[in-house]
């Protein structure tokens, strides 16, 4: 990875990690094309942005799963999933088991 510092385009995401988002709009809002997001994420993470927020909310979920009451859908949407089974998916390939063995494991 090329640099320490934190481009804007990386502060954007992890500012965004808890709504639910479009890069294209996102990339618009930072001042900068939506193919330069992807080019700096690319480049800097050698991952897409919407890989680097995935994997940024299921930490998010991860830390809310062991720590809160709160139910698998409820933590999917307050971290940024509209759908709990598209949550559940990517969950457990990151994680290796789903969001209810990782709760109650």
């Amino acid at each position: 990875m090329a640099s320490q510092s934190k481009s804007p385009g990386l502060s954007w995401a992890a500012d965004s990690a808890g709504s639910i988002l479009i890069v294209d709009d996102n990339a618009e809002t930072i001042g900068v094309s939506e193919d330069y997001l992807t080019r700096v994420f690319n480049y800097e993470l050698e991952i897409s942005p919407w890989d680097y927020l995935n994997r940024y909310r299921i930490l998010q979920a991860q830390a809310l799963l062991k720590n809160t009451s709160g139910s698998i859908a409820e933590i999917a949407h307050q971290v940024g999933f509209k759908d709990q089974a598209y949550f559940s998916r990517v969950f457990s390939k990151q994680v290796g088991v789903s969001p209810n063995e990782f709760k109650n494991g």
